[in-house]
């Protein structure tokens, strides 16, 4: 089993501040030998492995990328309810203009 070691991050670049992530050994040396992150580390979490390597922290990421409120996607209801609104709007015009 492989013992573990705390790497030291870079500053983050939203606050300045560097941390600490704790690794695997093995791990840790197939990423320094080239090995891409998500392969060395496939099962640390994403937030870490940004950390490692940007030094940017997930509560930092969250600040300067909120996320924002996803658009209400029309469903087929709506957009059925939608025509036939406007469907009644055109009828009622229709009557108006042609006084039925």
């Amino acid at each position: 089993m492989s013992h573990t070691e705390l790497v030291f991050t870079k500053p983050c670049i939203h606050c300045g501040q560097t941390g600490t992530v704790a690794v695997k050994f093995d791990q840790l040396l197939k990423y320094a030998s080239g090995a891409l992150i998500q392969d060395a580390f496939p099962d640390m979490p994403i937030e870490l492995r940004e950390q490692i390597i940007s030094g940017t922290h997930a509560e930092c990421w969250d600040k300067m990328f909120p996320k924002e409120e996803e658009e209400e996607k029309p469903t087929e209801d709506s957009y059925f309810n939608e025509l036939w609104a406007e469907s009644q709007r055109f009828e009622q015009r229709w009557n108006n203009e042609n006084y039925i």
